[in-house]
């Protein structure tokens, strides 16, 4: 992933919805999280029962596209993972 550039962009993720449809992408995401959570690149939005729905970022536009196409092709449905312009 690119290191130059702004760094105004985010992958927002509903692990709510990643929990209840798809466990393949759930399993994927959450031996990660921690990796983000350490990092500091990991925030949450809104804290759910069944799962968060957080941020991981700042990247470039084209790092955060990666991101998230990365995630639907551990099968994540692409309604759970969104990339969102980080505000400022």
């Amino acid at each position: 992933m690119s290191k130059s550039g702004p760094q105004g962009w985010g992958v927002v993720i509903n692990e709510t919805g990643l929990n209840s449809s798809t466990s393949e992408a759930a399993n994927y995401w959450h031996t990660r999280r921690r990796m983000f959570e350490t990092s500091g690149q990991l925030v949450v939005l809104a804290v759910g029962a069944i799962g968060d729905t957080v941020r991981i970022g700042p990247y470039t536009r084209e790092d955060a596209d990666f991101m998230r196409d990365h995630l639907i092709e551990q099968g994540a449905a692409k309604a759970h993972v969104k990339v969102r312009r980080i505000p400022k």
